[in-house]
């Protein structure tokens, strides 16, 4: 009896093609597609003359998704991470809103009409006396001390455009001092007849000018003092560390109002170089620890071994990779200043009395119990802000942290 050898007609075998019932049985046999990065899925297999263009496929599918991540930047990681966190996605959004009230703040509140047509004459007032503060351009004789609403009444200006609110912050109303919130003044008026709502719309711009300004001086001394601190070590990093901690004992609130009372007339400058003088330790304190941190990995070893100058690796090589805690607390550090320009201007010391600002507003409330207005509406303002501005830190925080990326 013959043995049957299952190799002997193997040849045969490879030449003769499948019937359709083992394809349609092949096809009907489901597999575990292992291309697919992270699913198990059930696909049919493939034909066999099919296999050479599915590992094809897979292979470029895996070199695209190589490439992807390759391309993806480390601030390109931090956008996605802080997209998740809803409620600082939204405190950005109010930031922003901020940001364009204060921009826009002479079109939304002025005593200038936008466009007018004065004794057949084309003005645009608003801008015009944009170019005549740069002193770009003049105002004729007749127009510099003119009032336009008298103007438009005496029916010499025809045509007129108004802004949303025909009141600048300093635009006084004597005959409706102390007014309740109406259709004539949305938000009421302060003691001497100005719209609150006028002056809120132009204290938002001191507001956030003086937390970003006195913010960048702070970074400035800061982000020097502890990139020397941290790179340098030794008796440097000794002496900047005990000046950071003699800092850091001062009272900043009780200095700042010494230093104003001293000089006697203070001034939006002044107070933004004061925040910023004493704001500037805990962002050096940071950037120490990150130098620190940064200054024995490989890159700059390499790049000490090539001989590049220590100027040039701390500001090509370190420094970049040393900002995201410097951001985070800029963010809070500009919260912090809003609230101390917003204490002094409410104690009677921070910028003159005629400039009008959240706190100022403020102060003119303890004069008059009965004017609720005059406390609410700053009062809020200087909530949203700083709450919007730690928002935007505590997202920033999160999303610097590498352990909670996905």
């Amino acid at each position: 009896m013959e043995e049957k050898n299952p190799f002997r007609n193997r040849g045969q075998f490879q030449a003769e093609k499948p019937s359709a019932e083992t394809v349609g049985l092949v096809d009907r046999v489901p597999v575990h597609d292992e291309y697919l990065v992270g699913q198990q899925t059930a696909q049919t297999a493939p034909l066999p003359e099919e296999l050479p263009s599915a590992f094809e496929t897979a292979t470029a599918h895996a070199r695209t998704e190589s490439r992807k991540n390759v391309t993806q930047t480390f601030w390109s990681l931090v956008r996605h991470q802080y997209k998740k966190n809803r409620v600082a996605v939204y405190a950005l959004y109010l930031v922003y809103f901020l940001f364009a009230i204060a921009i826009l703040a002479d079109v939304l509140a002025n005593d200038k009409p936008l466009y007018a047509n004065y004794k057949g004459t084309t003005y645009f007032p608003v801008f015009k006396q944009y170019l005549a503060d740069l002193r770009i351009s003049a105002w004729s004789s007749d127009l510099v001390m003119a009032d336009w609403k008298e103007l438009e009444q005496s029916g010499a200006v025809t045509n007129a455009i108004w802004p949303p609110i025909r009141y600048s912050e300093s635009d006084e109303d004597l005959a409706n001092t102390l007014a309740a919130p109406s259709s004539a003044h949305l938000l009421g008026t302060d003691g001497i007849g100005r719209d609150v709502l006028a002056g809120m719309i132009h204290a938002s711009r001191i507001a956030l000018s003086i937390g970003f300004v006195s913010m960048s001086f702070a970074i400035l001394i800061g982000v020097v003092l502890g990139a020397l601190a941290g790179f340098y070590g030794g008796w440097v990093d000794s002496l900047i560390s005990r000046l950071i901690e003699v800092v850091l004992t001062l009272p900043t609130f009780f200095l700042i109002i010494a230093v104003v009372a001293m000089v006697q007339q203070g001034s939006v400058w002044l107070i933004m170089v004061l925040i910023g003088l004493t704001s500037w330790p805990g962002i050096a304190r940071f950037t120490r620890g990150e130098f620190l941190r940064i200054r024995n990995m490989e890159f700059v070893t390499a790049a000490s071994a090539l001989g590049l100058k220590n100027s040039r690796i701390i500001m090509r090589h370190v420094l970049p990779n040393s900002l995201a805690p410097v951001l985070i607390t800029a963010a809070f550090g500009i919260a912090g200043a809003i609230l101390i320009e917003a204490g002094l201007s409410f104690l009677g010391f921070g910028v003159p009395p005629t400039v009008v600002t959240w706190g100022s507003v403020l102060n003119d409330a303890r004069n008059d119990i009965h004017a609720w207005w005059l406390a609410v509406f700053p009062g809020f303002a200087i909530f949203l802000a700083v709450v919007a501005y730690n928002l935007v830190g505590d997202g920033l925080r999160d999303a610097l942290d590498p352990r909670l990326r996905d």
